[in-house]
């Protein structure tokens, strides 16, 4: 009998102990798992805090960006309506002129072409807008001592009729011809000249 309880007692002791090994490995895991959630929980809400940063932070920037484009797309606009103004100024100062105005471009197309041009010459602005000046106001004699003037000042950037009061003859649109003066100055565009004349 004391043998068997001995044994007995044995068995229940390593019972006990594998219990509370087993339950010693169970917490241990326990706290582990804890840990590794309360560290990922950590982790993530800085991770979280960190990109929440970097929002406000692009927000910010990207107001600051809007807020200089609108001020830029606020000034371009008062450019152009002043710039509109200005062509308008000019329009109606070219329009009531007392002098015919005309403007061609480098291969002597029409650009402008005030009222006192239509009288001078019998052409509407409508009829000589985009069409040569050559065989339209200029005698048949001269058409090409002009073509050779504007290859020269294009060529050169030396024109001898630029920018001074010359006397020429002119064509009217019923045929006949009749004298001018005239004053032809060139204007940078671009790659490219338009010329400009006042005539009477």
């Amino acid at each position: 009998p004391d043998m068997w309880l001995a044994v007995t007692v044995a068995a229940f002791t390593f019972v006990l102990l594998a219990t509370t090994l087993v339950l010693s490995v169970a917490d241990a895991r326990h706290d582990r798992e804890v840990a590794e959630h309360e560290f990922g929980a950590v982790s993530l809400r800085a991770l979280h805090d960190e990109l929440e940063q970097r929002v406000h932070a692009r927000t910010a920037e990207l107001a600051d960006a809007n807020a200089a484009l609108q001020a830029e797309v606020g000034e371009h606009e008062r450019t152009e309506k002043a710039l509109r103004a200005s062509e308008d100024e000019a329009r109606a100062i070219i329009d009531t002129a007392y002098d015919a105005y005309i403007a061609i471009d480098s291969d002597s197309v029409i650009l402008d072409w005030n009222q006192q041009a239509e009288s001078t010459f019998g052409w509407t602005r409508n009829e000589v807008i985009g069409r040569t000046m050559t065989g339209l106001i200029i005698p048949k004699q001269f058409r090409e001592a002009h073509a050779r003037g504007i290859s020269h000042f294009l060529a050169t950037g030396e024109g001898p009729v630029l920018d001074r009061r010359i006397e020429l003859t002119a064509l009217h649109r019923e045929g006949y011809e009749f004298p001018v003066e005239l004053t032809i100055w060139p204007t940078k565009v671009g790659e490219t000249y338009k010329f400009s004349a006042f005539l009477h």
